[in-house]
């Protein structure tokens, strides 16, 4: 039966695993207990050094000729700069302006 020969092959795997890593036995279980905490500790070491987050600060600055730009619809109140503030990436921040035509030309 092909089950019988998978069972066998698996016991004699097994077997030979556990010769390989019998050294083990040895060690005392407060030492085995110091190696796990040591793996476990480089283990999240290493997975907060591969994720990282980096912020980028970003603005805009307006220019305009013959036309004022302003942050209320009044036109009161000039708008020289924009802050986009903190943008989740794939995010979007709207932002509502202004434009008033100061200029003689139609």
């Amino acid at each position: 039966m092909p089950t019988n020969r998978y069972i066998a092959v698996a016991e004699r795997l097994l077997r030979d695993l556990f010769m390989k890593f019998s050294f083990l036995r040895k060690l005392s279980p407060r030492l085995i207990l110091i190696i796990a905490a040591i793996v476990v500790l480089l283990f999240f070491t290493t997975a907060g050094l591969l994720t990282v987050t980096q912020t980028i600060s970003s603005s805009g600055t307006i220019t305009a000729l013959n036309v004022g730009v302003y942050s209320d619809s009044a036109c009161t109140q000039s708008l020289t700069s924009i802050s986009w503030g903190q943008i989740a990436p794939g995010g979007s921040v709207p932002k509502t302006i202004y434009i008033k035509n100061t200029g003689n030309a139609l």
